[in-house]
């Protein structure tokens, strides 16, 4: 009986381990099954996000040649207009002005200029071409900017810079006009008043970078909605694209650098750019 009892036993154990292999056989069958399938769909996945980020590239660089290139088209409208009124002021006016005629003629010329240089920069990051490594004077970049931004504006701008007279730095000389006339447009759309608010600009070093500050006297801005404008696609303007902001932080990241915003007590905004420094001389 013993002996019955034990050969029973057995055959049940062996029954019950056969049982117990098919089901987790089946089991892990299954669960093969499940992550060949959950690969599967991560290579979709994979693959939409590859296309996506390749049109969001796509649709970034025709954002940015349609933004910045608005400026120097803006410009060439306003000299334009100025000489079709000495124009139409007959032969004598012509003649009394053509000195301004041809200023305006070569200005135009520059802006046309500038316009070429924007289409080929974005036709060198689609060639991933970018060059950073020019060897560049900060005040005269920022100088330059300035004058380009002035001269796109029909009303009166009053900004004040300050700083040294020679900041070496690396970088991109158009990349970083884009990045100041950007902020200067920023800075001047953002004040909602019909007087003249000074925009302040002042150019430093600090543990060897270079530092960039724009200051304005705009309305107040609290610490969300600074927030709020530097995501992508979020403008506080109403026919704003808000590719202005992420443009910049893009290029100033791609030089090494960070940009940083901070309200501007008691109203304003403060902007602050940071990228490494190569040398400095001079006071002014």
């Amino acid at each position: 009986m013993l002996l019955f009892v034990c050969i029973t036993g057995l055959i049940a154990h062996v029954i019950r381990c056969e049982r117990l292999i098919k089901i987790k056989t089946a089991q892990l069958s299954k669960a093969h099954k499940k992550h060949t399938k959950v690969l599967h769909q991560a290579e979709e996945a994979n693959s939409r996000l590859e296309s996506l980020q390749k049109m969001g590239a796509v649709g970034l660089m025709s954002g940015m040649l349609a933004h910045e290139i608005r400026q120097p088209i803006a410009s060439i409208q306003l000299y334009g207009r100025g000489i079709q009124r000495i124009i139409d002021g007959g032969v004598g006016a012509i003649k009394a002005n053509a000195e301004d005629i041809q200023n305006a003629v070569y200005l135009i010329d520059q802006q046309c200029s500038k316009i070429n240089a924007i289409v080929e920069k974005v036709r060198s990051y689609s060639k991933s071409k970018s060059s950073r490594n020019q060897v560049l004077n900060l005040k005269t970049v920022v100088q330059e900017s300035i004058l380009n931004f002035r001269t796109s504006r029909k009303n009166q701008v009053d900004i004040r810079l300050k700083g040294p007279s020679s900041i070496l730095v690396s970088g991109d000389k158009l990349e970083l006009e884009l990045v100041l006339v950007n902020l200067l447009r920023n800075s001047l759309e953002a004040q909602n008043t019909d007087s003249i608010l000074p925009i302040d600009i002042s150019i430093s070093t600090e543990k060897g970078l270079a530092l960039i500050t724009i200051s304005d006297q705009a309305k107040a801005m609290s610490q969300e909605e600074i927030w709020k404008i530097e995501k992508p696609l979020n403008s506080s303007k109403a026919k704003g694209l808000g590719l202005g902001l992420p443009i910049v932080k893009s290029i100033i990241e791609a030089h090494g650098g960070k940009i940083t915003f901070r309200p501007n007590i008691p109203k304003g905004l403060i902007v602050e750019i940071q990228i490494p420094c190569l040398g400095e001389e001079g006071e002014e």
